[in-house]
């Protein structure tokens, strides 16, 4: 209750935190960069279960990824008591999956049975070309990721936004889904698409959801697409449930999925929503913040409210040849630089177009003894995955994690439920005795696994899950990652740390730096044709979505940022990229 008083206090100094913090209707949220969005968003989680929802009904939080879900998991433990526990935070595929399709999918037909499984993407990229080669479409065109978009865009609902399709996407689109249907297959999209269309169609759906979940709140509104953005639209105009979105179009960077700013703007313009804009910036320096605001366009004002004595600096560094000139500089420069002044590791990004360029720069930074911490991983950290981390992390005794909680997860994860005194005692001395074996009957992290898996049988165990062919998935990644990939070498130690940077250089995607900040961020790459690409040079729809990708690049910065990038590459001469142009830097460094 203290850390609640706390932070309320905090929140109460700024005025459009204190009315977000306040306001009991459905709302909508602009929250800009450095806002403080997930403040917000978990105070008014706990307000609402303080004063508003008693259990057994709950309040839901729908979060845009399985990491947002664990921090705001982790914030909301901090400041509700054990006992205030009624909510239930999620992913929105989680969601889907748990609160209405496994619940209700026997009642109703909708062309797929209980028994589903969910695809692989090795599966969706066999199917994608077999469609192709029976649709007579040249392997070269209609791409999986152009596909997927035109399937989050086939949906039918309330909104009035109008989005041009790629017809040749689209055909290949509906034979897809036509396949999925008639092999009772179902993937990331169909799920949340499924879901809508059942709450658009079963009046018995809406009032099950209405009475258990009377707040739904969700984050990172605008990146989430079109099928929830019409499960919404039909919430909130059948039933007496109160939405709260959380977003931003200006920080809108997943157009390639289909998500497009116009929707979180089309929720801003309904009636029954209150609109609330969150616009003071407690991350970055005041000159970050405007030359950033500048580059944008952005007739909204952000306002910093960082009054430290550092003075910022966003410089240019133009290198001579290629990139590889930028990722040397970078090494053997900036970073030791940065550390001389002061600034540890783990307050240090790379930001970098793509996996295959982070890739590239471990190579310098591994020859230059630089330690690094990498989120996109050769496995995808699902929640099984997760799960093992933290059975790691509890046998290691090197993070606080309790078993309850693990074998909580292990229910959750395996899909089952129980009350049996019995049985839950016989699951959890299997749990506790397997675990505290497994340490001193391996050595490597291959042996750990192979351990784990002759004594549980995963693809037994997991069978009642609906996110078992995901679970397994990851689970033979992961395997084939440290027996012969590039976390061979992976320690135990590290294994149980993977979700948490530590003082380690961060080397990140562009977009999956959204929501996190650092003292200093380095953004190569930033010739015109690699920022904006030029395959996207007629596309002026992806051009803006690409000055929004580095306009989230530069607003993670706290104090410094370096951008970076060469003369001439390959021979042929170079130019700063378009959304740069003009722009005011405090140097700029010719190497």
């Amino acid at each position: 209750m203290k850390k609640f008083e706390e932070v309320l206090q905090t929140i109460s100094k700024d005025q459009q935190q204190l009315e977000a913090y306040e306001n009991n209707n459905s709302l909508v949220i602009k929250a800009g960069p450095g806002s403080g969005k997930t403040t917000i968003l978990s105070m008014k989680l706990a307000k609402l279960i303080k004063e508003q929802v008693k259990s057994p009904r709950k309040v839901a939080c729908i979060t845009f990824s399985n990491e947002a879900t664990r921090n705001l998991e982790r914030k909301i433990q901090t400041i509700l008591e054990p006992t205030e526990n009624n909510f239930y935070i999620s992913t929105i595929h989680s969601f889907c999956l748990s609160q209405i399709i496994k619940p209700f999918l026997k009642l109703f037909n909708y062309g797929i049975s209980e028994e589903f499984l969910i695809v692989t993407d090795e599966k969706k990229e066999k199917i994608l070309s077999d469609i192709k080669e029976e649709l007579d479409i040249p392997p070269d065109q209609v791409t999986l990721m152009e596909m997927d978009k035109e399937r989050t865009l086939l949906i039918d609902g309330l909104s009035q936004i109008k989005i041009e399709n790629y017809d040749l996407a689209k055909k290949v689109a509906m034979a897809y889904e036509e396949y999925l249907i008639k092999n009772n297959l179902v993937d990331f999209i169909s799920i949340v698409k499924l879901s809508t269309h059942m709450i658009q169609n079963q009046k018995y759906i809406r009032q099950c959801l209405e009475a258990r979940y009377p707040y739904i709140l969700i984050d990172e509104y605008q990146d989430l697409g079109r099928p929830l953005h019409e499960m919404v639209l039909c919430l909130a105009k059948n039933t007496k449930i109160k939405i709260i979105a959380v977003g931003d179009s200006d920080q809108s960077i997943y157009g390639f999925n289909g998500a497009m700013p116009d929707f979180f703007e089309e929720l801003k313009s309904i009636n029954s929503f209150d609109v609330i804009e969150l616009v003071n910036n407690y991350r970055s320096e005041k000159k970050i913040v405007d030359a950033s605001s500048k580059m944008l366009n952005s007739p909204k004002k952000y306002i910093s409210k960082v009054n430290s004595k550092k003075n910022a600096e966003i410089n240019l560094i133009r290198c001579e040849q290629n990139h590889d000139d930028q990722l040397k500089h970078i090494v053997n420069n900036l970073i030791p630089n940065s550390q001389k002044n002061g600034v540890s590791y783990g307050e240090i990004a790379i930001l970098l177009p793509s996996k295959n360029k982070i890739y590239e720069m471990i190579n310098y930074l591994d020859t230059n003894n630089i330690p690094y911490y990498i989120s996109n991983k050769e496995y995808a950290r699902t929640e099984f995955i997760i799960w093992l981390e933290n059975c790691m992390g509890w046998l290691l005794k090197s993070r606080d994690v309790l078993f309850k909680d693990l074998f909580e997860q292990w229910l959750s994860i395996k899909g089952v439920r129980t009350s049996n005194a019995k049985e839950i005692v016989r699951e959890k001395t299997i749990l506790y005795r397997v675990l505290t074996n497994s340490i001193s009957n391996s050595k490597t992290m291959f042996e750990w696994l192979k351990y784990l898996h002759e004594n549980f049988n995963f693809k037994q165990s997991l069978k009642e899950s609906v996110r078992y062919t995901e679970s397994i998935e990851s689970f033979k990644a992961l395997v084939v990652s440290v027996k012969r990939g590039r976390n061979i070498n992976l320690s135990k130690e590290e294994f149980s740390s993977s979700g948490i940077q530590g003082d380690k250089v961060a080397l990140l995607t562009r977009h999956s730096s959204k929501g996190l900040e650092f003292e200093v961020v380095i953004v190569p790459l930033v010739e015109d044709g690699s920022l904006p690409f030029y395959k996207n040079f007629n596309n002026p729809q992806r051009i803006e979505e690409e000055k929004r990708v580095l306009f989230v690049c530069l607003t993670r910065a706290k104090n410094t940022c370096y951008l970076l990038m060469s003369k001439r590459i390959n021979g042929y001469p170079k130019n700063l990229s378009r959304f740069l142009q003009g722009f005011a830097f405090d140097k700029i460094i010719d190497m």
